[in-house]
């Protein structure tokens, strides 16, 4: 009789275990849910830039430049005009809008690099999980 209780105890104890362990993946696959949202809206943001950049090639004479919350100002722009871009560390140079263009798509393609690693992280613990889960079904189970 000692042995089946002994038997349930160490069962609950995988049961818990194996929740807690459940329960922390969820909670990494959520964390990383946001990552890769975070990760397409910047993306959507620069591939936004990169058409307002295109654009300024046909721009003749006036531009609406949005300053933020929604309110623009009118510009005179030539295509031969600079942009001011952040290279990082909040180091901004001047440089012509295909340079910036061209750094743009860069860091567009690391996005994209970045974002295949968070998928590919996200499959590994999805993975994990529906381990989990089914070693905990299986515990539950009538034997």
């Amino acid at each position: 009789m000692k042995h089946k209780s002994e038997r349930a105890i160490n069962m609950a104890d995988e049961r818990e275990r194996l929740t807690y362990e459940y329960q922390y993946y969820k909670a990494q696959l959520e964390e990383m849910q946001k990552q890769m949202s975070s990760v397409r809206m910047v993306s959507e943001e620069m591939q936004g830039t990169i058409l307002a950049l295109e654009g300024l090639k046909e721009t003749k004479e006036e531009a609406l430049l949005p300053i933020g919350s929604a309110t623009y100002v009118k510009a005179k722009v030539s295509p031969k005009s600079k942009v001011l871009i952040d290279i990082g560390a909040r180091i901004i140079l001047e440089k012509s809008p295909e340079e910036a263009k061209e750094l743009l798509e860069k860091r567009k393609e690391d996005l994209a690099k970045t974002a295949e690693k968070i998928a590919r992280n996200m499959e590994a613990i999805a993975g994990k999980m529906n381990e989990i889960a089914s070693r905990i079904s299986e515990q539950e189970a009538p034997e």
